[in-house]
């Protein structure tokens, strides 16, 4: 009788072994699918001239579940091919699904621009846990006209 117990307790720990591993494996496919890195939102919130200075708002938004470490952003505004007004902001952090403004002032090369481009380009690092660091690079270009009567700056998206 006590060979026939044995049996039987063995095929338990056998099929609460295999649960536990199934469960485990389900959870860490749960959380690989919650918690996967995305690429941050560069925005061009508001932009207004006036004479040659252009002051402009744009945000950066972050989607994920760890600080965005940004460590080089160039803003240019081009017209025509030629670059008219650059700025570099040299780093900062974006928290886990926070959004952060950055405003500049921008000194425009030219006083009879108006149409221009303006583009930006941050460079960082998603910090996911303190384990996971991913890098990331977002693009942003955008099109915009200036209005010298009413020193804003109109059609951009």
């Amino acid at each position: 009788m006590s060979n026939r117990t044995r049996k039987e307790r063995s095929g338990k720990c056998f099929v609460y072994v295999l649960a536990t591993f199934v469960m485990l494996f389900a959870l860490v496919l749960v959380f690989a699918c919650v918690v996967r890195v995305r690429n941050p939102h560069l925005e061009l919130t508001s932009a207004t001239f006036n004479n040659a200075t252009l002051l402009i708002v744009f945000t950066i938004y972050n989607p994920n579940f760890g600080p965005f470490y940004y460590h080089h952003c160039s803003l240019s505004v081009l017209y025509a091919g030629a670059t008219i007004a650059n700025s570099i902001i040299n780093g900062g952090a974006v928290d886990f699904r926070q959004t952060k403004h950055i405003y500049l002032t921008l000194n425009l090369r030219s006083h009879k621009v108006t149409t221009a481009n303006f583009f930006a380009k941050c460079s960082g690092t998603v910090d996911l846990f303190t384990i996971i660091d991913v890098r990331k690079t977002v693009q942003m270009a955008c099109p915009m006209n200036l209005d010298f009567t009413s020193h804003a700056v109109q059609a951009f998206q």
